[in-house]
């Protein structure tokens, strides 16, 4: 396969995407596949952190061989005025599947806080208690894939910033 940072773990070959790109099955197989969505920014003037991009795993994808698109969502955009909530982060898409971003952490000032984001809701401020609402992704939005478990996510490479990972 091609694409992708590769990295080996034993006879395992891992390729990391943090930004887009293509990940081509060069043959039919099995893969492991770990898709994370961005994380939603804080919020301006003492209010908590966004939530966290949504993280799907499949633990045995069957592929085929061709050219599989990756689009990496980016992190939520931070702000400076405080009556408006932080950036949602984007979503990450992999094998057609699509990890929704997280939600932006509401102002100090905001009124109306983001919601419909998967996995994290923002936080919310020292003057507001409307926290952004974040919802769990749908089975059909996931297709075969699982929310992930801190084990699963110890044991698929953990990363820290939206990403898709591939274990071949």
């Amino acid at each position: 396969a091609v694409g992708g940072a590769v990295s080996t773990i034993g006879d395992e070959t891992i390729h990391t995407f943090t930004s887009d790109g293509t990940f081509t099955a060069l043959r039919s197989g099995t893969v492991q596949v770990l898709i994370v969505g961005g994380g939603g920014a804080g919020g301006s003037s003492l209010t908590g952190g966004g939530g966290g991009g949504a993280v799907l795993y499949h633990p045995a994808l069957e592929i085929s061989a061709q050219d599989y698109p990756i689009t990496i969502g980016t992190g939520g955009v931070g702000v400076a005025n405080t009556g408006v909530a932080g950036g949602n982060g984007g979503a990450t898409t992999a094998f057609g599947v699509t990890a929704t971003g997280g939600a932006g952490a509401v102002g100090r000032y905001t009124v109306n806080p983001p919601t419909g984001q998967a996995n994290g809701g923002g936080g919310a401020s020292d003057r507001r208690t409307n926290q952004g609402v974040g919802v769990a992704p749908t089975p059909e939005a996931a297709g075969s894939f699982m929310p992930v478990t801190m084990a699963v996510w110890a044991a698929v490479l953990h990363p820290t910033t939206p990403a898709v990972v591939v274990r071949v």
